[in-house]
């Protein structure tokens, strides 16, 4: 009996490794690349979402494509971007199944539209970014890319590039010292983990919270969804800060 195993896992690129090319619209271009986590030399990281599969218990793994991503268009650059950690991008997921549907929760890290530095807001870039929700069928996992549908605030329409929007319930306001993931010292939660508490009775989301340049930050949050059989999406979770 082959014991079969799907994998959900963040795939980290730099201008260097994933080149742009044009014919697709994949890639980035290095200029005016962000600083990375190393030093002033260093790039910063862009991530994406893809699905490796295994039929040998985990021994080896075959790689099925991206689920979903963000293009050289969302990259958040200089001088606006001084975090240090991501340009932009999608990562730092979590899966659960729920009918018929793989639920993906991940973290959003790129502007919301197409960032040009003489137009920049961060207001803008702030209200596209925090925990985000993804879906595909199951029926779709063994051949996924461009499959995967994003939440655009109604229902499961935006495409597996394109711009959906996150879950407002946990987006901490500009007013408690929310802002964008491409600002030091800029609060938003991230990280997400989503199970079923048979305890509680409902699903549970763990996350963390950045507060600093490198996302520094030792507190957890949790948030809450009663729905049982399918994922509420325009309740989606209580933020209980």
């Amino acid at each position: 009996m082959r014991q079969l195993k799907k994998q959900i896992c963040t795939n980290e690129n730099y201008p260097a490794t994933l080149p742009y090319n044009a014919a697709t619209g994949e890639g980035y271009i290095d200029k005016n690349w962000p600083q990375g986590l190393t030093d002033s030399g260093s790039a910063a990281a862009v991530c994406r979402i893809g699905i490796m599969k295994s039929a040998d218990g985990g021994r080896s793994w075959e790689n099925k494509g991206i689920f979903i991503e963000d293009l050289q268009p969302r990259m958040i650059l200089k001088p606006h971007s001084t975090s240090v950690t991501f340009a932009g991008g999608v990562g730092d997921p979590s899966a659960v199944v729920s009918g018929n549907y793989l639920y993906l929760f991940y973290g959003e890290y790129g502007y919301k539209g197409s960032y040009d530095a003489s137009t920049y807001n961060p207001t803008t870039e702030w209200s596209g970014q925090c925990i985000s929700i993804a879906r595909i069928s199951l029926d779709d996992l063994d051949n996924p890319v461009g499959k995967a549908k994003r939440w655009d605030g109604k229902a499961f329409n935006a495409d597996y590039n394109g711009i959906g929007k996150p879950v407002s319930s946990l987006q901490i306001p500009v007013e408690e010292g929310g802002g964008p993931a491409s600002k030091a010292g800029s609060k938003f939660h991230w990280g997400p983990s989503v199970s079923w508490n048979s305890y509680l009775n409902c699903w549970v989301m763990m996350m963390a919270m950045s507060q600093g340049i490198k996302w520094e930050g030792g507190s957890i949050w949790i948030s809450y969804n009663l729905n049982k059989r399918e994922f509420g999406i325009s309740d989606m979770f209580k933020d209980c800060r």
